[in-house]
């Protein structure tokens, strides 16, 4: 393996601003863990309210019940929405994202509900799928979509057989691929003359059957959208199903999916280890293991991302020499990248 690439939100965000269709409105772009729910929260989902309620709870932090035991017929004000608890909840997100966020809220609804298989779906996808899905489409389109400016000049640098471990739930770097005719192939199946994807925490094109386990991963311009595909076997497939919410302290084997694709083509030895957009936390156990795994014993790591606190944070948990590149540009001059 020549390379592995290690996408996160960073890089899709470079994607809006290079190739979408509102490159100058950032209340069209993709999330970060700082705006999460403020970017994708549905303000009156009754599951939303349930999680926010139970969260805010915990906390001994209060709010206004109104929303909470509406009846049919009716109606609430902004006022009410900002004093429900996911309006409460979202202000917290936007005056204290350190304390409170997509991560903590999602470690608490995982144990909480995490045995009611329905409400767990339902959340994610009310506070995940939908509103992504929408940003998206907004942005880019279905199909192959729009020309991906940044990403496919990323794809053109990797050849067969090497790895990309994308943490986004969308598809802007697997439609990237695509536009730039490389051969790909979603882990866990495994291809030497292809580039292996691996999306450990689900994706558009990644379809579940909650029911019985089944699930399969579709080409990036094939996607179907939110709606199920009926299973031969029993029951529908979806893709909100195989999402892994950006928790706290996520074990992947509690999620048998994951695990399998996160295995796939272990143990890494590139020579040239690429994060692009993402900052590296020490919470994530699994995937810290992966990428000092794949670091160990590379000749180059390089970090693309414009924060140098997150650099820093890179070569503590890494504890190795790594090149940073403030800017993608940056990237693609020294690489000299047309």
């Amino acid at each position: 393996m020549n390379r592995l690439l290690v996408i996160g939100a960073g890089a899709s965000l470079e994607e809006c601003k290079r190739s979408g269709n509102y490159p100058e409105n950032t209340d069209h772009y993709m999330p970060v863990i700082s705006n999460f729910c403020n970017k994708l929260f549905i303000p009156d989902s009754g599951i939303l309210l349930r999680s926010t309620a139970s969260y805010l709870n915990s906390h001994g932090i209060s709010y206004e019940t109104k929303l909470l035991n509406l009846k049919d017929g009716d109606t609430f004000t902004g006022e009410d929405m900002e004093r429900s608890p996911i309006g409460v909840f979202l202000q917290l997100e936007r005056d204290t994202p350190g304390e409170h966020n997509i991560e903590r809220l999602c470690e608490y609804v995982w144990r909480a509900f995490k045995t009611d298989t329905n409400f767990w779906d339902s959340f994610i996808y009310d506070g995940i799928y939908l509103h992504l899905f929408a940003l998206f489409t907004n942005q880019f389109g279905l199909g192959l979509g729009k020309p991906m400016r940044a990403g496919t000049r990323v794809a053109n640098q990797l050849t067969p057989g090497d790895a990309v471990i994308n943490l986004n739930y969308e598809i802007t770097f697997d439609l990237a691929l695509k536009q730039a005719n490389k051969r790909i192939c979603y882990a866990p199946d495994s291809n030497l003359d292809s580039i292996s994807i691996l999306k450990p925490h689900g994706s558009f094109n990644f379809y579940v059957n909650l029911e019985n386990g089944n699930c399969f991963f579709d080409e990036p311009d094939r996607i179907a959208g939110s709606v199920g595909i009926p299973d031969p076997e029993g029951g529908h497939f979806y893709p909100h199903s195989g999402i892994v919410p950006p928790r706290l302290h996520k074990n992947y084997e509690q999620h048998p999916a994951a695990s399998a694709i996160l295995g796939t083509g272990r143990p890494f030895h590139p020579k040239v280890v690429t994060f692009w957009g993402l900052g590296l936390t020490d919470s994530d156990i699994d995937l810290l293991s992966v990428y000092k795994e794949a670091t160990s014993g590379a000749e180059t790591i390089e970090f693309i991302n414009p924060s140098s606190e997150a650099y820093n944070k890179a070569i503590a948990l890494l504890d190795n020499k790594i090149t940073h590149y403030q800017t993608l540009d940056e990237w693609f001059i020294a690489h000299n990248i047309d």
